[in-house]
C-alpha cells in the first residue's frame, strides 16, 4: 500500500509541478496587463480592452492551480502549537480530520463547478466588453485546482491511514 501511495505521490507531484508553473505564468500575464493598464492612462496606445476583466480571470486561475502544491507543502493554515504538542498518533488522526473536513467541502464544490462550467460552456455566455471573453474556462480552471487539491487530502488521508512514514512522505516532509 505505501508504494502505490508513493507512486501516486509522484505522479500527483508531477501535475501539481505543472499547475504550479501555469500559475506562475498567469501571475507574470496579470504584471503585463496592470502594466498595460498603468501606460494606457499616459498613453492611450497601450490599452488593452477588458483589462480588469482578464486579469480577474488569471487571478483566479492562478491562485487555483497552485491549491495542490500548497496543500502538499503544508502552506496552508494549520494549527502548530496545536499539533505540535501532539504524538504521533494523534497527530495522524488531526491530519486525518483537516484531510477529511476538507474533501467533505472540496469535492461538492468541484462537482459543481464542473456543471457550472459545462453550462457556461455549452451556453456560450461570455463577460460584457469589447473581447467577449468566455466565462467557462475560469471556472473549469478552478474545478481543476479544486480537483487537484482534493487528489491531494484523499492521498494525505490514505496516508495518514497507512502509517507515519507514509504521511510525512505525502506531505513533503521525508523522502
Amino acid at each position: 500500500m505505501t508504494a502505490c501511495l508513493a507512486r501516486a505521490d509522484r505522479g500527483l507531484r508531477i501535475w501539481e509541478g505543472f499547475l504550479v508553473v501555469l500559475a506562475a505564468a498567469a501571475q507574470g500575464v496579470i504584471a503585463l496587463l496592470v502594466l498595460a493598464g498603468i501606460l494606457s492612462r499616459s498613453f492611450p496606445a497601450f490599452m488593452v480592452p477588458d483589462n480588469v476583466v482578464l486579469v480577474r480571470s488569471l487571478l483566479l486561475v492562478s491562485l487555483a492551480f497552485a491549491l495542490g502544491e500548497a496543500t502538499r507543502t503544508g502552506a496552508n493554515i494549520t494549527v502548530d502549537l496545536l499539533a505540535d504538542r501532539l504524538g504521533p498518533r494523534a497527530r495522524r488522526i488531526l491530519e486525518l480530520l483537516g484531510a477529511l473536513a476538507g474533501l467533505l467541502l472540496l469535492v461538492p464544490l468541484a462537482v459543481w463547478l464542473a456543471t457550472y462550467s459545462l453550462d457556461l460552456f455549452h451556453s456560450g455566455r461570455t463577460n460584457m466588453g469589447l473581447l467577449r471573453v468566455p466565462q467557462w474556462p475560469t471556472y473549469a480552471a478552478l474545478c481543476l485546482g479544486f480537483a487537484t487539491m482534493s487528489l491531494r487530502l484523499c492521498l494525505i488521508a490514505l496516508a495518514a491511514i497507512v502509517s507515519e512514514r507514509a504521511l510525512g512522505r505525502v506531505r513533503g516532509n521525508a523522502a
